[in-house]
């Protein structure tokens, strides 16, 4: 037996949050869907593939809330869609267990006086989504200063966690990269990645990390605080981390290449980072201090890059804000800013 499934926009939605569209933009762009002549619907073409596409690219736990019954526009093997629905539930229970991680940890590290910030996973779905459009996230990253990881490693191991591997290769781990992963004790929490960098060391990049650390602020979760980065080192983090995966990026815009260029497994982008951008941009932007963000891409080497990032956003979501963002933000040199990466 197999559901029937429509997947269509609804125009409200536009009005209310415009994520339905642009998982559907998404999903499109990574050759998922095909528009039909009815506006605003879409069909599928291989259920197998779109499920594989959706995996790889983060949008698994947000398909379903794009899929209506009332009527038929496509046809769904009930294992896939049972699939589709799990990988929702679990990015909602996800969400909980990092929460539920967070309540321990965090009166750890305030009372150890340790400066921390969460990076993406529940900063994201506490600000940017919905508990209808759940973000499936792995580990909960930390952000600390390098000086303090001694200090945040015995805090974490209060909270029932150990390090992963052998002393040898933390010991190297800390001197060559830039995260070490914790293990908990108690298999229903999620792993902790413990930073003491927003990127890796491999760039020319100047990012002042515990200036961005010195910057972070509460969040109210409900029954649970945590500290975020702020409102404007939250929108160079998230494009820094498409630009890092995306390395062929820049070669993509010089070239002219189309969305699924851009989404092809060697590219190494996930579209979800992408979502991620587009909605800091619709809820965020507009409460954002613009020449705070020009001011600081500029002082940590970074402007290409978030140009790199805003454009390949107006080619595989292009209706999302990013066309705006950077016409605001670099309104003259945001081309010259992109001729230079790569």
């Amino acid at each position: 037996m197999e559901a029937n499934v429509l997947l269509r926009t609804m125009p409200d939605t536009m009005i209310v949050n415009p994520i339905n569209v642009w998982i559907l933009e998404a999903m499109q762009s990574a050759g998922c869907l095909e528009a039909e002549t009815q506006a605003g619907r879409y069909r599928v073409r291989d259920w197998p593939e779109t499920e594989r596409l959706l995996n790889r690219h983060g949008l698994a736990s947000l398909a379903t809330a794009v899929m209506s019954p009332e009527e038929i526009s496509a046809t769904v093997p009930c294992d896939v869609l049972a699939r589709l629905k799990r990988a929702r539930h679990q990015g909602a229970i996800a969400h909980q267990t990092a929460l539920r991680a967070l309540a321990n940890i965090h009166p750890r590290f305030v009372r150890e006086d340790i400066p921390y910030a969460v990076l993406k996973g529940p900063h994201l779905q506490e600000t940017l989504y919905t508990p209808d459009c759940p973000r499936l996230s792995g580990d909960v990253d930390l952000l600390v200063r390098r000086g303090d990881l001694d200090r945040a490693a015995d805090a974490l191991r209060e909270a029932g966690y150990r390090p992963a591997g052998g002393a040898l290769s933390r010991f190297l781990l800390r001197h060559i990269h830039f995260h070490l992963l914790f293990l908990p004790l108690d298999k229903g929490l999620p792993k902790i990645e413990l930073h003491w960098s927003l990127v890796d060391r491999a760039n020319l990049y100047r990012v002042p990390d515990e200036e961005v650390l010195a910057r972070a602020v509460d969040l109210d979760a409900g029954t649970v605080r945590f500290r975020v980065l702020s409102r404007e080192d939250t929108l160079l983090y998230l494009c820094l981390h498409m630009a890092k995966h995306g390395v062929l990026n820049a070669i993509g815009l010089r070239s002219g290449q189309g969305a699924p260029w851009f989404c092809r497994k060697s590219s190494g982008n996930r579209l979800i980072w992408c979502l991620d951008v587009a909605l800091w941009l619709q809820h965020e932007f507009d409460r954002a201090d613009v020449d705070l963000i020009h001011q600081r891409a500029t002082a940590w080497n970074v402007v290409p890059e978030l140009v790199e990032s805003l454009r390949v956003m107006e080619v595989v979501l292009p209706s999302s804000p990013a066309r705006a963002a950077r016409n605001t933000l670099w309104p003259a040199d945001g081309a010259e800013a992109v001729s230079r990466t790569g």
